[in-house]
């Protein structure tokens, strides 16, 4: 009876995920960051940015500096790319092009 307890408690574990890493580990290890240059002159450029593109899909974390006229993006590659989310900023009457990584 004791072996059976243990069997099905086990099983319940199993089945729920317990075992699983934690959903904070699962997420970082799929995102990629992105910067662009975009023309971004005041707050309300920075609010509608910032209203907007966090719902395009994979959105994970994004910044948007006015000074530097730069947006740092970060997100799950699974599920967007740089050139859609560029795209995307660009739907909202900005320009945008990739800033390159230097090495």
């Amino acid at each position: 009876m004791k072996n059976l307890m243990i069997i099905m408690a086990l099983a319940v574990f199993a089945v729920s995920g317990a075992f699983a890493a934690p959903a904070s580990q699962q997420g970082r290890k799929n995102t990629e960051t992105v910067v662009y240059d975009v023309n971004v002159h005041c707050h309300n450029c920075k609010a509608k940015i910032e209203r907007h593109i966090p719902f395009e899909r994979g959105i994970k974390d994004m910044d948007v500096d006015i000074d530097g006229q730069r947006v740092t993006v970060k997100y799950d590659p699974r599920k967007n790319t740089p050139e859609a989310i560029a795209e995307a900023i660009r739907e909202l009457g900005y320009t945008c092009t990739v800033v390159e990584p230097e090495e």
